[in-house]
Parts: C-alpha cells; structure tokens; sequence
C-alpha cells in the first residue's frame, strides 16, 4: 500500500472565501485505489510555506499530490515551491510553452511562468487537455476541481493497490470505561489501526471503532475479539 501526503494550496481556502473541494474527494479516491493518505496540509500561497509543506510531506510519505496555485498570475507559486523543495532548478518546457500559447492562455511572460517546470517534470496529458506534472515524488495538479478529478484520474494507476480490509465495531459503552484496556490491546497487535470516535449525535449515543489492515480475515477475527473487549458488537456489512 503506497503512502501519500497531500498539499492543497490557496488564500482563498485559508481566508474562507471558498470550501476545499478537493481534499475530501482525494480522501475517497485515494481510499478506493487502496492507497493511504498520511497527511493532509492546507497552506496559503506564500512560495515559502508551501515548500515547507512539501518537505514535510516528502518526509513522511511515497508521494505528494498537490492541488492548485500553477496557473499564470502573481499569486501562483506551487510549481516554483516544488521545485525548490526537491533542490531543481525550475526550466521553460518548451512544449508546454508553445500548447499554451496555442490556447491563449495569456500574453508571452504568462506563458512562460505557466510553462517554468522543476527540471526532469513529467508531462502527463488528460482528456480535458490542461496536463499533469510529476515532478519526482511530486505530483501537481490544478486547483480547479473538475480540473484536478481530471488531472487525478490520468495518474490514479500509480497510486492503485490493494485496499484496505476495515470491520466497524458498536458499543454503547463511553470511551473512558474501555480506554485502558484498548490502549493495552492495540500495542499487542500493532499489524491493524484501531480508531474510536464517539457518535453524541446518534441516538442512543455510541462510540464506533474502525478496524483496519492488510489481512481481510485478520481483521474480521480482531474484530470480534475487540467487541468482546468494549462490550459491543460488531456492525453488519450494509
């Protein structure tokens, strides 16, 4: 299962002028394609702060996937961050300048910051015509969100594997009467994910634990034996 971190990327988001559309979709699509989303950052267009933010995320992930801030204007800073982050000089592709011109994407200098890619970028095309980047570990794509599904769907086979097997478990019990005891059970079996969330707004009120791993049958078995432990049951596959 490939590892991903996520940069999403935009004044606008931080400042509430508009709603993320984009993490949340990723979250799902990501999941589908059995890939596992260890970060998520949201950061401003500041070239600095989103360098920073793909450090980080290279840090701790396979790959990066990154969502807006590469179209031609002052405040479109990702493709120079990214390529800052991976220490590469940023060059004018010579391809992409000529398609852009040919859509009329702006005049010469608009053009030319569109077109300034991290050295080695690969140009992925997509069916709506605006193309992808993958610049290492690095994947850039537009912050449009009809443009960014497009711009994932062309690259989702590289992030494609086997999903993960997850089982939900029920109890009526509050979080603070098994606490310890999961806290103990989880360290002795360290090849699932355990995560327990509270549900005030269901009535009568639950707590729902997700199991998670690799191994569908393991799951299943831990599952029960984690209902037993919280005094709950495990939920039936809808």
């Amino acid at each position: 299962m490939s590892t991903v971190a996520a940069v999403i990327i935009g004044d606008e988001l931080l400042a509430g002028r508009f709603a993320d559309e984009n993490g949340p979709w990723l979250v799902q699509r990501l999941r589908a394609l059995g890939a596992r989303l260890v970060r998520m950052t949201t950061v401003g267009d500041d070239p600095a702060a989103i360098e920073d933010a793909v450090s980080r995320s290279l840090a701790v992930a396979d790959a990066v996937i990154t969502s807006g801030g590469i179209g031609p204007t002052h405040d479109d800073n990702t493709l120079a961050a990214v390529a800052a982050a991976l220490a590469r000089p940023l060059v004018i592709h010579e391809g992409l300048l000529e398609r852009l011109a040919t859509w009329g994407a702006g005049d010469d200098a608009a053009n030319r910051r569109m077109a300034s890619l991290p050295f080695g970028t690969e140009i992925v095309t997509t069916p709506r015509g605006f193309p992808v980047f993958v610049a290492d570990r690095v994947v850039v794509l537009p912050g449009v969100p009809r443009l960014f599904r497009t711009g994932f769907d062309a690259v989702a086979s590289r992030f494609a594997g086997p999903p993960a097997a997850e089982v939900w478990v029920v109890t009526s019990r509050s979080e603070g009467a098994f606490a310890t005891a999961l806290a103990e059970w989880v360290l002795v079996h360290p090849e699932i994910d355990v995560g327990s969330y509270p549900r005030l707004d269901e009535v009568p009120a639950v707590v729902r634990l997700s199991v998670t791993g690799k191994d569908a049958a393991r799951v299943a078995c831990l599952a029960f034996a984690l209902a037993t432990l919280v005094g709950g049951a495990v939920e039936p596959k809808a």
